[in-house]
């Protein structure tokens, strides 16, 4: 297959072709996990419209599709678990990542909800919640005071969820306690916090690793 080609496929049908693979060589699915993300950051009116959607299809419809796919087996074989590896910018708001926020948040509820829907059917939903993970997703990007964090941190989130099935996991998980703190702290507390920690330096991308991830990132928008 060519580059052009592959590139057009579609995704739904890839990943419905991926699971197929795997469950005619392993068996019926059991787990999913579903690890997807871009994260082109920058003033929002900056964003292109073709950035945000790719954001939207490969962060939330990137989700979405791949619980379609597997969930209706696992309801019917009335087991299986579902592990969602969100963001913790799933639950805290930062400037230069809004519409990386929203897809974030939007996958932190949609975990959510469909957890309570399928708890009755013996499967359950996790929602994985890192920090900045070190690879290219955050690549030239300072995200102090949050810590970056492993891949492999994060691989040990997941397989741990598959044992606990509990719905939320933080890595580390000392953050999402601080997310929790930042949501009932006074409004006027928390903005001066903020402009002490300087939370506005994903605004801008003055990195040339940066520079090159975005374009890596526009070239698949368009």
């Amino acid at each position: 297959m060519t580059r052009p080609a592959a590139r057009h496929a579609s995704p739904a049908g890839s990943l419905a072709a991926f699971l197929a693979a795997a469950e005619r060589a392993h068996g019926p699915l059991d787990v999913l996990v579903n690890n997807a993300g871009v994260m082109p950051n920058g003033p929002f009116l900056d964003l292109a419209e073709e950035t945000t959607r790719l954001m939207v299809e490969v962060n939330l419809m990137g989700v979405v599709t791949g619980m379609r796919l597997a969930l209706p087996g696992m309801v019917e074989r009335r087991r299986g678990h579902v592990v969602n590896v969100a963001s913790l910018a799933g639950k805290v708001p930062l400037q230069g990542l809004a519409v990386y926020n929203a897809t974030r948040f939007a996958v932190v509820g949609l975990t959510a909800a469909t957890r309570l829907e399928m708890a009755p059917h013996g499967v359950s939903v996790t929602a994985v919640l890192p920090s900045a993970v070190d690879t290219a997703l955050a690549s030239g990007l300072d995200m102090r005071p949050l810590p970056k964090v492993s891949p492999d941190q994060v691989a040990a989130a997941v397989e741990s969820s598959v044992t606990s099935r509990t719905g939320e996991i933080s890595v580390p998980r000392y953050v999402g306690v601080l997310a929790g703190a930042a949501r009932v702290t006074p409004a006027p507390v928390r903005d001066a916090l903020r402009r002490v920690v300087r939370d506005d330096r994903a605004l801008r991308t003055d990195s040339a690793e940066r520079a090159a991830y975005h374009a890596r990132i526009e070239d698949e928008a368009r």
